[in-house]
Order: C-alpha cells, then structure tokens, then sequence
C-alpha cells in the first residue's frame, strides 16, 4: 500500500471516529456530558498516538483550568495541578489561536528559554504537543491539547481538521450546559436552593391561568420564623443562614411533589399549591391539611453548629393561608392577603389563619 492510501485510510478512519464522538457528546444528557468528553478525549488519544489528552477552559479572563483529561497507561495524570494557571503563561498559544492556527510544538526541548511554558510542560515530561483552540460565540473559550511523552509526534493536516471539530463541539456542548446552569440558578435562591421570588410569581401567575382553565381552586401559603431576628442578633448571621437552611430543608419534605416551596424574602417563605378542589370548602379543608402537615414538619427543635457544643433552637411558626379561584387576576393581591393572615395567626394561639 503506497503512502498516499495509508493516509487516506488513517484519515477515514479519523473521520468515522470522529463522527462517533459527536454524536456521543451532542446526545448526552447533562449528567453524562463529562463522561462522554472523557470517552472522546479517550478514543482521540489513542488514534492519534497520544500520551495525554486534555481540555482547559478560560475562568474569569486570567485563569486556565484542566477540567477533563485523559491519560495513557503508565503517564502521570496532571490534571490536579493544572487548575488556576495564569492566563498569560500560554500567551504564545492565545497569539497563534487568534491568527486562525493551532500551537503546534514539535520539540518543547528547543523552545525559547523566554517561553514561559516552557517548563511546566518539561514538568510534565511533555516532548511534543498540539493544542486546538475552543471558541464560544467566536471568542476562543479554551482549547483541547494532545501531548506526547514517549517520543515527538507529528499530525497530518486532515487529523488536526478533525481535532479541530471535535473542539469545536466540545466548546459547544460545555457553553451549553453552562447557559442551562446559570438560567437554573438564575430562578434559585443562591443560600437556600429553593425558587426564588421571581421563580415563584412567574409559577403562581401560570398557576392562576390554569385555575381560570380548569376550575379547580389553589392556595398560598406565607409563613416565616417567629423572632428570627433574635437569633441573628444572639448567634450570628452565619447560625442565621444555617436556620434558614434547615428550615427550607423541612419546608420542602413536607410539602407534595407538586407543590412550589420559594424563598420569598429575609426569612420568610411561601408555598403554591394546585388542584385542591373544585369548591372553596373542599379547597380550604385539603389547604389546611397540607399547612398542619408543614407546621409539624417545621416547629421542631433543629440543631445548629457551635464550635464544640451543638446549638438546638427551637423553631415557631406563623402562617397565613389565602385560596386562589380563575376569579383571581393579581397574585400580588393574593400574597397581600396572605401575609395579613399571617400576622393574624402571629397575635393569636393558632398556627396558622386563612385570609
């Protein structure tokens, strides 16, 4: 076979695999997103005759993390020690990236003294390497590098078009899941993981919509920690946040699966419930029920770390109950209504009060 078909046949090959590991990383759920990076990372190192495939990712515009590798049998991982390298030590690499290339090193022993990568990739007993830019919205977002330990490599020019795709679905997929991660924390509450108040307006105004559609009644609840206050100012904000924690924790054990539990402000929280009858008294009788099964989640002691000796405070609540009909227009004048109720409750001997 003449040298011009084995390459040819080397590059068929490139390509097939290549489209195999596409597909994988396209198809894969977010869970299974860094697995199947590591599978392709895998399967390119090995057809390219790799000693050490990788991914780094551009943090905060002056860091560069290793956030996936994969390694040959008897080559040291590096991953662990390549996390927040300053940006400027790939300069050359952001030169070359920027101009349309790649950083293509054949021989890391005869680079530049000056370079200052030069001796983190002797580190790493890399002695030769090719790096691929990533780029997100056409801005270069990281790249993906194959190094070779055991002896220089070289890459054909149809190889690196290959490399250079499977990098480009690789930034894709990662800035993805990063665009559908922070859309998720943009509706949570970054202290206590629920919904926050926007989530719960947008979610208690489609609420409404359907209640119109199918007639079926719904209820909020407001409720917040009784003298809350107190414990900020005897034990700290930061016994302040592990109770607020620990109560949101027992607000959403106690409430269905198809409830809505949110952090609405300070310390205090509300719940949506749906489809709880077609009458205003079947309605208020099922709202009561779940809002008795949430008092005796919540009104426990919880224990609290301090130093030492664990803290147990107690926990009382107070909770305003308002129901919701297809006759209801804002749910700002249901909440209204339901933290009025909640004082109520505050200046009597019950748990909890309709509104």
């Amino acid at each position: 076979m003449s040298e011009a078909s084995r390459k040819l046949d080397r590059l068929t090959e490139g390509l097939r695999l290549s489209v195999d590991i596409i597909n994988d990383i396209l198809q894969a759920p977010e869970v299974e997103l860094d697995r199947m990076i590591g599978k392709g990372l895998a399967k390119l190192g090995e057809f390219t005759k790799s000693d050490r495939t990788y991914v780094f990712r551009i943090r905060d515009e002056h860091y560069i993390d290793n956030t996936h590798e994969w390694v040959a049998d008897g080559v040291s991982p590096m991953r662990e020690q390549l996390q927040e390298v300053p940006i400027e030590v790939a300069a050359y690499w952001w030169e070359a990236f920027d101009s349309g290339g790649v950083m293509y090193i054949p021989d890391v022993e005869r680079l530049d003294d000056g370079r200052p990568e030069k001796r983190i990739l002797q580190r790493q007993d890399i002695k030769s390497l090719l790096a691929v830019p990533m780029r997100s919205d056409g801005a270069l977002s990281g790249f993906v590098g194959y190094d070779s330990v055991h002896e220089n490599r070289e890459f054909l020019p149809g190889e690196i078009d290959l490399i250079q795709t499977v990098a480009n679905v690789i930034s894709f997929a990662l800035e993805k899941r990063d665009a559908a991660r922070m859309s998720k924390l943009a509706k949570l509450d970054t202290l206590t993981r629920l919904p926050n108040r926007h989530h719960f307006d947008l979610s208690a105004n489609r609420a409404l919509v359907r209640s119109t559609r199918t007639g079926q009644y719904g209820a909020v609840l407001f409720l917040d920690i009784d003298n809350f206050k107190d414990v900020n100012d005897t034990y700290g904000h930061r016994r302040g946040d592990a109770l607020l924690c620990a109560y949101a924790a027992r607000i959403r054990d106690a409430i269905r699966s198809s409830d809505l539990a949110a952090r609405y402000s300070g310390d205090e929280f509300v719940v949506l419930l749906e489809d709880l009858g077609d009458t205003p008294e079947a309605a208020g009788s099922l709202a009561a029920e779940l809002a008795q099964r949430v008092v005796d989640t919540i009104n426990r002691p919880v224990q609290l770390e301090n130093g030492s000796e664990p803290l147990s405070l107690d926990i009382h609540s107070s909770m305003g109950i308002t129901l919701f009909s297809g006759d209801d227009r804002h749910i700002a004048d249901i909440l209204d209504r339901a933290d009025k109720a909640m004082y109520l409750a505050k200046n009597s001997t019950d748990f909890y009060k309709f509104g």
